[in-house]
């Protein structure tokens, strides 16, 4: 299935397929049962992560876009109607939010902005305080885990020496931090 440029997060609801392709506008809808793009529904540049909330909505985060100086941009949306609810635009000179997550009972989101932000689904507006302050951390990866929402992040620090690890309780607490290799991007739990 050709899109223009590459793919970057994929979400699978029903029959079908949520793809984002961070040089696009798009978020594509591909059936799966004939492999082929029905539909696409307009979103911000730099399209880099998806997830579904507890009342079915999908939430695509977009990085933006330094040329064309598109702000990146969180956009709630409804996938029955295929229609954006909601844009959350970021409005720093230097925002670049990344590694959107959501919490086990799928009721309030995560991502990177230097430091980790959470938001309520419900709310109206982004967060003006960090959550996690990165304290001199490079935080690059972050991911969720779904038994007890510890938060694991990557510290890349310069992307040329050894990260570090970090993790966080579900409440934002420190619980250690332990070296490993470069550029720490995403975690599996087994």
């Amino acid at each position: 299935i050709s899109v223009l440029g590459w793919t970057e997060a994929v979400w699978k609801k029903d029959a079908f397929a949520y793809i984002t392709a961070p040089n696009t506008d798009q978020l594509f809808i591909i059936d799966t049962q004939i492999d082929a793009i029905v539909d696409s529904i307009k979103i911000s540049l730099g399209g880099s992560g998806i997830v579904e909330d507890k009342t079915g909505r999908l939430w695509v985060l977009c990085g933006g876009d330094y040329v064309t100086k598109e702000k990146p941009a969180l956009h709630s949306i409804d996938p029955a109607k295929r229609e954006v609810l909601q844009s959350y635009v970021f409005e720093g000179a230097f925002d670049y939010p990344s590694r959107l997550n959501i919490n086990s009972t799928l009721d309030t989101l995560m991502f990177i902005n230097v430091d980790v932000f959470k938001m309520g689904i419900q709310e109206s507006k982004l967060p003006n305080f960090p959550w996690i302050q990165a304290q001199g951390r490079n935080f690059y990866g972050m991911t969720v885990q779904k038994e007890d929402d510890m938060i694991c992040i990557g510290d890349a620090k310069d992307f040329t020496q050894n990260g570090e690890v970090v993790l966080y309780s579900s409440q934002g607490q420190l619980i250690k931090s332990f070296p490993c290799g470069i550029i720490p991007t995403d975690f599996l739990f087994r």
